[in-house]
């Protein structure tokens, strides 16, 4: 008695639900319950599998007839069937298709790659999402285990690294086209940080590298990423005693068990954080474009908040005409501390402490000045340390030089930001946590896609990236094998 290939299916999927009912209500009965939802699990990706090549079975081959044409005018003729591998979460697949070829044109079409939407690489665009997901929060060997321990999958890490690299390149392109928030529901001022960290790369290889190391030389040298936040945050004025506040507050808060409740403050909307290795230039030009977009007209206040890298204030200043570029507040205290070590020895004193809030009170109302004059007084004392006079000198030389971007009492008055936490926590976050775990080492290409990935998922724009590529995808690899009507 003949069989079709659709009733063999059939069949086995009775006998494997059949299975399953009889695990469920026997063998499973002496078991714990995590060990029957394992066991219930593992039947269902076997289920899962028989599904899919019941759907497949279904669906057909795709042939349509013994010549087609394409919406370029080319006609095809019918060559028989060809096999393409497929890698889903549940297993892996063989898929027949129809295969049409024509005279001189090379490799032919299968019409039904197309009304699948196959992906170019055997994976399945729902193992590739999974394990591309994995590996850009945690290392790739840990993804992979993952991935093997709950599908019982097994993927290379070069096939996992491939798939990152190739997830990464379409990340401009997606950000390019996604539309703007809506103008209403922006704050009224945009605001731009900046940011760098420094990623571990490859180094040249054994061939070419020296066998003993000079005094302070790394055998691996770091590449600087430069990290950028573009947002925008309603004006929000406040007192130099209420920043002061609120700083205590925080720190006292990290040492209590229970954290006592910050004031009311406006939360930054719509932020977006990017990452490049590509340089400053490539990083600023990238937030201008999103500034743009999103302020065609330039009707807000643009405020840049940077560190005292005087290459990113130089390069903010020239892509970012008219912005208030402020020196973000935790950089200007953290040499505050570095001052209040040269005059209290011990650290975090009491009396550390105390001359730290003191400066830190004369700074945000707007008097650099008396805090740089009571440091060049210290100066004159000889019996200062040298080590000690190093510490005063680039101080007074970092606060000099940055007297332009100090302005705070001016900042608090209009409502301004004076911290730059977002791009802070971004850099900590996204490239230190991820890019810097246990022997990391990278190339070029491979970081530059991380970059762009974590900031999809720092961003919360995933799912909608995935979506994006899939069509994407079908565009570029099927839209010139399209069937004419």
């Amino acid at each position: 008695m003949f069989v079709s290939p659709e009733e063999e299916i059939l069949s086995r999927l009775d006998a494997e639900f059949n299975n399953l009912k009889a695990y469920v209500f026997g063998e499973a009965q002496a078991e714990q319950l995590h060990g029957v939802e394992r066991g219930i699990f593992r039947r269902l990706l076997q289920l899962g599998l028989l599904l899919l090549a019941a759907f497949l079975e279904k669906r057909g081959d795709g042939r349509m007839g013994d010549q087609i044409r394409t919406v370029d005018g080319r006609e095809w003729k019918y060559h028989g069937l060809r096999t393409a591998e497929y890698f889903s979460i549940f297993g892996k697949l063989s898929i027949r298709r129809a295969y049409y070829w024509g005279v001189g044109a090379g490799e032919g079409v299968c019409p039904l790659d197309a009304v699948l939407n196959l992906p170019q690489r055997c994976y399945s665009y729902l193992l590739e999402d999974w394990a591309t997901r994995l590996g850009v929060r945690g290392a790739f060997d840990k993804a992979l285990d993952i991935l093997e321990g709950i599908l019982g999958l097994k993927l290379s890490k070069s096939s996992l690294e491939e798939l990152v690299r190739d997830a990464g390149v379409d990340v401009q392109a997606y950000y390019e086209q996604k539309a703007a928030p809506k103008p209403d529901q922006e704050g009224s001022i945009s605001v731009v940080t900046a940011d760098g960290k420094g990623v571990v790369m490859v180094g040249k290889g054994p061939q070419t590298q020296k066998k003993r190391l000079s005094a302070g030389e790394k055998r691996s040298k770091k590449k600087q990423a430069t990290v950028t936040a573009v947002y925008t945050i309603d004006r929000h004025e406040r007192t130099p005693e209420e920043i002061v506040g609120e700083l205590r507050q925080a720190r006292d808060s990290k040492q209590a068990e229970k954290p006592s409740p910050v004031k009311e403050r406006p939360d930054p909307k719509f932020k977006r954080v990017r990452g490049t290795l590509r340089g400053k230039d490539a990083a600023l030009k990238e937030a201008r474009r999103q500034v743009q977009e999103r302020d065609p007209k330039g009707e807000r206040v643009l405020v840049g908040l940077a560190d005292g890298d005087r290459s990113l204030q130089q390069r903010m200043k020239r892509i970012f005409p008219g912005i208030i570029l402020i020196l973000d507040l935790p950089h200007a205290l953290e040499y505050l501390w570095k001052v209040a070590h040269v005059f209290h020895g011990e650290e975090n004193s009491p009396e550390a402490e105390m001359w730290v809030t003191r400066q830190l009170r004369l700074l945000l109302e707007g008097k650099l000045g008396t805090v740089l004059r009571e440091m060049k007084s210290a100066l004159l004392d000889t019996k200062l340390s040298r080590s000690k006079r190093k510490t005063l000198e680039r101080v007074i030389g970092y606060y000099s030089r940055n007297r332009p971007h100090m302005r705070y009492d001016q900042y608090l008055a209009m409502g301004l930001p004076i911290a730059s936490g977002v791009v802070e926590g971004a850099c900590r976050h996204f490239v230190k946590d991820r890019m810097e775990l246990a022997g990391m080492r990278w190339v070029a290409e491979g970081a530059e896609a991380m970059l762009e990935l974590r900031a999809v998922d720092v961003n919360g724009d995933w799912d909608e990236f995935t979506r994006y590529r899939t069509n994407r995808a079908h565009e570029r690899l099927y839209a010139a094998s399209a069937l004419a009507a």
